[in-house]
């Protein structure tokens, strides 16, 4: 059975290009929420999982990182693996040779 001509506007509604679109309400949320390179995002992620006191903490315990501590780091590994069978001097030397060429110099 076909439709009567003056009812196929129902099947194939008539294009008007002078309408604006209809956006994706996901991708008009992002659009309008979002900054270039995702900075908003990064800025958020940092906040909240990094806070300013955090921050601070993590950046001395690198500014003030001392060849000290990476023995005391050296040792904790060698004391979860006991049966490493290496001997004092083999651990000593594993650790020297881990040292990059200006601390092996300042060593004291």
């Amino acid at each position: 059975m076909a439709l009567p001509p003056n009812n196929i506007h129902l099947i194939n509604p008539p294009i008007n290009n002078n309408r604006p679109k209809a956006q994706n309400p996901i991708r008009r949320s992002i659009r309008d929420y979002s900054m270039p390179g995702g900075e908003r995002i990064l800025a958020w992620f940092l906040l909240k999982y990094f806070p300013p006191t955090k921050t601070v903490k993590l950046r001395n315990d690198i500014t003030y990182f001392t060849q000290y501590e990476a023995w005391e780091h050296f040792k904790d590994i060698i004391r979860r693996f006991p049966h490493h069978g290496m001997a004092d001097w083999m651990e000593v030397q594993a650790f020297y040779n881990g040292l990059t060429p200006i601390c092996r110099s300042t060593r004291g």
